[in-house]
């Protein structure tokens, strides 16, 4: 199972196991939940002032913004996006992906 972490207050999501629906290379779930993460990553890396971080390894990812006040809420808005579709993949698979949010969006 993969746990989603995400402090909202941090800007702060982590990704922690594999999802376990298929063999490894061949799970779509794990698939999606990389493709939102390194998605979320690289457009985060790309916006000035947005001073984001993140470590991508096997089976874990962590991605963190300590964005400039003035790119505080576009970031907001890419976590946004991004947790919609994990949240869709939690509904979708609830055995395979859950999701736990610390400081609830809006906070």
């Amino acid at each position: 199972m993969t746990i989603i972490k995400m402090d909202w207050r941090k800007l702060d999501l982590q990704a922690e196991g594999h999802a376990g629906s298929a063999p490894k290379g061949e799970d779509l779930v794990c698939c999606a939940i990389s493709a939102i993460t390194t998605t979320l990553a690289e457009y985060l890396i790309n916006v000035k002032g947005a001073r984001a971080r993140y470590d991508m390894r096997d089976g874990s990812c962590r991605i963190r913004a300590k964005p400039l006040p003035w790119k505080k809420k576009q970031c907001e808005e890419a976590y946004k996006q991004a947790m919609t579709g994990l949240e869709q993949l939690s509904d979708q698979y609830p055995e395979y992906v859950a999701i736990e949010e610390v400081f609830k969006w809006p906070f």
